[in-house]
């Protein structure tokens, strides 16, 4: 009985010190970090989805860079992409899943306006940073103090364009728009400017997201014969317009903002976008820090993103997190403090400076087709 009781004494003993003892995956003293997660919302299927997966690329391009450098503070970051479809409903139930399941503190996006939009007051509620690339309507501007982007409003790009047009002598011109917040945010601004400058429009025609056939809407915009048409599409509902035009014998001088200034448009309308004028954010891609991200996007995904500002700015959107982050503001609250502070931030998407509302202060510039390419407008 009494080696037995001995024996069991040595049992104890040793479960005890075997149980205590650190282990190999968790050297003692030594506390185990979980990632930092940073939350994305773009499309990532549908039409649009080219110009949302280049943005989730550039953001993923920055995490991947920041944790190769140590992460922050030693941890690590953690991107957590969801498909908004560019639609308000899809953009919601990521957000709700990125705020309540994932815990994440920031998002970068939406890309589309409708999907910005649709999450800001989820956001604001939760007081959740979200960080826009490219959502540009100008109502974005009075969602909310969480609630920032990476690219300059309509409000100044719709107005560049009325102004720009008018100073060419085009006094009654035609508007066709896709039904998107970012499209009709575009409409409204370019309407106001150029009817308060003394300009008409004598016709508007807008159309699905989705539409593939626009001939009615051109037929009708035809018929009214204006002197010059502003189109408001997304790239690949555009290029079909354009396309459609050409079919149609419509030869109007097209005007557009930046979603049309995309390589993939001038190469799927071919002569169909000759002559179109565009608005478009300054983007020097000879720039440093521009041309250094541009080829460490290729070598590590292999191809040249669409938009490629805005893949751009998602990257310096997640740089932006991460500087937060190293000085310990990790919460939403604290991000959001950090972001009103930035200056002169100069980026692979160019200098940034946030304002007052969240928004990005950057210039905008005109450039035209010629021979398949677009050039600045002297």
């Amino acid at each position: 009985m009494k080696n037995y009781m001995i024996l069991m004494s040595i049992l104890l003993i040793t479960i005890l010190v075997v149980g205590c003892a650190p282990t190999e995956m968790q050297p003692a003293g030594e506390e185990t970090k979980e990632p930092i997660k940073i939350g994305f919302i773009g499309p990532l299927t549908g039409d649009v989805a080219p110009y949302g997966e280049g943005w989730r690329d550039g953001a993923l391009l920055a995490v991947e860079e920041i944790n190769t450098a140590g992460g922050i503070n030693g941890r690590m970051l953690e991107l957590v992409p969801e498909d908004g479809l560019c639609k308000p409903k899809d953009a919601t139930n990521a957000a709700q899943k990125l705020i309540e399941i994932d815990k994440v503190q920031a998002i970068v996006g939406g890309f589309c306006s409708s999907e910005t939009l649709a999450v800001a007051p989820i956001a604001e509620e939760a007081k959740v940073v979200l960080m826009s690339p490219g959502s540009t309507n100008a109502d974005i501007t009075e969602s909310g103090d969480y609630i920032f982007r990476a690219c300059p409003s309509d409000a100044l790009q719709g107005e560049i364009m009325a102004i720009y047009m008018y100073d060419e002598g085009y006094r009654e011109v035609a508007i066709m728009y896709a039904n998107s917040d970012y499209n009709l945010g575009l409409r409204n601004v370019f309407s106001k400017k150029f009817t308060e400058l003394g300009g008409e429009i004598v016709v508007e025609q807008n159309y699905e997201q989705d539409a593939k056939d626009m001939r009615t809407q051109i037929t009708k915009i035809k018929d009214a014969a204006p002197e010059a048409l502003y189109l408001v599409p997304y790239p690949a509902d555009g290029t079909i317009i354009l396309v459609q035009m050409k079919e149609l014998d419509v030869d109007l001088p097209v005007f557009a903002p930046e979603s049309m200034c995309v390589d993939k448009v001038l190469v799927d309308s071919g002569e169909a976008a000759e002559g179109m004028v565009v608005s478009t954010p300054t983007f020097d891609e000879a720039a440093p820090k521009t041309a250094e991200f541009l080829q460490k996007f290729n070598d590590r995904f292999g191809y040249k993103p669409e938009l490629t500002s805005y893949s751009a700015n998602a990257y310096d959107v997640v740089y932006l997190f991460a500087d937060a982050m190293k000085q310990g503001h990790i919460t939403g609250t604290e991000i959001k403090d950090y972001l009103y502070t930035v200056t002169d931030y100069t980026g692979a998407g160019g200098k940034l400076t946030i304002d007052e509302n969240g928004d990005a202060i950057k210039e905008l510039i005109l450039m035209r087709v010629e021979n398949g390419e677009f050039v600045d407008l002297e």
